[in-house]
């Protein structure tokens, strides 16, 4: 009899805290709408807002996430990832508009970021591929990019005097003629 009596208990307990488990991973944050199959609105419970399509419970087709310090990335979606083009707005000014590939700044891309801004080729978030980069300062450096650092052949103005340079992995520019 007593032990038919703690194994009801038992039982209890596991469904009690399962049920609370549940529940807490139920409501740690919030949807409106369809956030399975359709259009929802999904506040995570640190803050983050995605509201767009979902497609079998993961964000799909266009949709925008925010996050609590003000930051957008608006895009289109597949399978949880931002896919095809995108839009990142950050409150202090910085900002991207370009391709994306699972999450991350990939194909043509604008990226404006502390004043400077690059407009180009991506590969894996870093500039990779054929670019412009207008430095805060007014200084230009047109050419090829590998792994977000200057790579190969460019041109680089400064205070009106354009040259032609060479550069591997970033490291600083040998000057092969002047061109104007």
């Amino acid at each position: 009899m007593l032990n038919n009596a703690v194994s009801k208990i038992f039982i209890y307990l596991v469904i009690f805290s399962s049920l609370l488990l549940f529940n807490n991973k139920l409501f740690a944050d919030s949807c409106n709408g369809d956030c399975v199959n359709g259009q929802g609105v999904r506040i995570t419970d640190n803050g983050i807002k995605y509201e767009g399509g979902w497609k079998n419970g993961q964000t799909y087709g266009h949709g925008k996430i925010t996050s609590p310090s003000g930051q957008t990335l608006e895009g289109d979606f597949t399978n949880g990832e931002l896919n095809g083009y995108g839009i990142m707005t950050d409150v202090n000014g910085d900002s991207y508009k370009g391709g994306y590939k699972k999450n991350a700044k990939h194909g043509k891309g604008v990226y404006v970021k502390q004043g400077a801004r690059y407009e180009g080729d991506f590969k894996n978030d870093r500039f990779h591929g054929k670019g412009i980069l207008h430095y805060a300062n007014g200084d230009i450096y047109e050419g090829e990019f590998k792994k977000g650092k200057t790579h190969g052949r460019g041109v680089a103005t400064s205070d009106g005097i354009k040259v032609l340079v060479e550069s591997k992995n970033g490291d600083n520019y040998k000057i092969i003629k002047r061109l104007q």
